[in-house]
Order: structure tokens, then C-alpha cells, then sequence
């Protein structure tokens, strides 16, 4: 599924941003090599939600495809592709500023469209660069492990909930703003340097996701 994932960032570059969940069983943690902890109580409670039954797995903006919210890898890049090229109908912009620990988010979303829905906005922390051992079964690693696996896009923390914030009430028309600031304290073991915040609009109705942006904060 990474390999999957990473081919198609690869492909669409800055239009594709990708967040990684451990949740579930195959997230466990166990004594010796594989004692590291990558599950959260956002990550959990999102993999409770959408009733993930199998991994590897994923949603692509939380957006119905043959019937299903959950795709598996083989499909990722079919659901991309219908959606990829669709007009925005916001703009975010995120500014962030990282100071001993402490980190303050300030997202800004402008409408480009004229519509009657509700909209919630929602932003996590990730982290790349986390080196720690990963279950494989390429051959070229015999024992099945690779110990050295970097893991990238990892979920670290909900900004501003699970579930966000609303962002309006009633009619949007094009170039309204919302803003919306929050503060966020960093686990000392994270590596401010490596880490993102995705910051992204959904509709109430439905939680699909139409829009979304990440910066880094470095």
C-alpha cells in the first residue's frame, strides 16, 4: 500500500497529499523490534468510524467509488484520476509558527463558488522520516522485515478535533474567507523539522473532502 501510495505522489506531485493512519490490528504493538507505537487516539477513532475491516486500505477524500468509501491500493489511482482535475471550490491557505514546542495554526479558506452547504474544516500533524521496522513480503528482504523502513506521512495528532471545526452557516458566495486559529503542542519525540499540517474543507452532509492543502513547518 505505501509503495502504492508513494508511486502515485510521485506522479501528481503537490496535487496529491497523502496522510497515513496505524489503527487496528496490524497496528499492534509487541516486545522487541516492533515495540514503536504509531497509533493515536484521532487515527483510532477515524479507523473506528469508517469501519475499517482490512488493511492496507484507504479513502480518496472520503468520495464513493463503486459503491464503497474504502478502496484498496489497486483502486487508489482510478478514484485520483475522476476527481483529480475537478475545478476548486476553495482555497486554503495555512500559516504556521513554531516556537519550543508550541505550535500556532492560522488557516485561511476562500470560497470560489456560490453554494447553500455546511462545511467543516479540519486539520492534522504528520510526520515523516520515522525510521522503524516494517513487515514485508518483497523477496528481496529473507527475513520478511525491512529494519531500517522509513515511514512518511505519518498521522501524529488532530489539530482542531476529529471532526474539525464548522466552518459556515447558511449561503457562501465566492471570495467570502473564514479563518479559523488554533495551538497545538508538539510530543517532545516528534521532529518539528519533518512534520506537516493538512489542513482540508468537507461537506457536513456527507464528510466527503473537497478540498485540502499541507504545509510543512519548516
Amino acid at each position: 500500500g505505501s509503495e502504492i501510495a508513494s508511486d502515485l505522489k510521485t506522479f501528481y506531485g503537490d496535487r496529491l497529499v497523502l496522510m497515513k493512519i496505524h489503527s487496528g490490528y496490524f497496528a499492534r504493538v509487541s516486545d522487541g523490534m516492533f515495540s514503536y507505537d504509531f497509533t493515536n487516539d484521532a487515527g483510532d477513532a477515524l479507523y473506528d468510524y469508517f469501519s475499517v475491516q482490512q488493511n492496507p486500505i484507504g479513502l480518496v477524500n472520503r468520495k464513493v467509488h463503486e459503491g464503497s468509501l474504502l478502496h484498496p491500493p489497486s483502486a487508489w489511482g482510478d478514484v485520483i484520476s475522476q476527481i483529480i482535475d475537478l475545478d476548486p471550490e476553495f482555497h486554503i491557505d495555512i500559516l504556521l509558527d513554531y516556537q519550543q514546542g508550541n505550535l500556532d495554526v492560522n488557516i485561511e479558506i476562500t470560497s470560489l463558488i456560490t453554494c447553500q452547504n455546511t462545511y467543516y474544516i479540519s486539520a492534522f500533524l504528520t510526520e515523516n522520516g520515522i525510521i522503524s521496522p516494517q513487515r514485508t513480503n518483497n523477496p528481496n528482504y529473507p527475513t520478511g522485515v525491512i529494519e531500517d523502513y522509513e515511514h512518511n506521512y505519518v498521522l501524529r495528532k488532530d489539530v482542531n478535533g476529529v471532526w474539525g471545526e464548522l466552518m459556515n452557516e447558511g449561503n457562501i458566495t465566492p471570495q467570502e474567507k473564514f479563518n479559523h486559529s488554533y495551538e497545538v503542542q508538539l510530543d517532545s519525540h516528534w521532529v518539528p523539522e519533518n512534520m506537516s499540517v493538512i489542513a482540508f474543507v468537507y461537506n457536513a452532509s456527507n464528510k466527503e473532502i473537497i478540498q485540502v492543502e499541507v504545509d510543512a513547518l519548516f
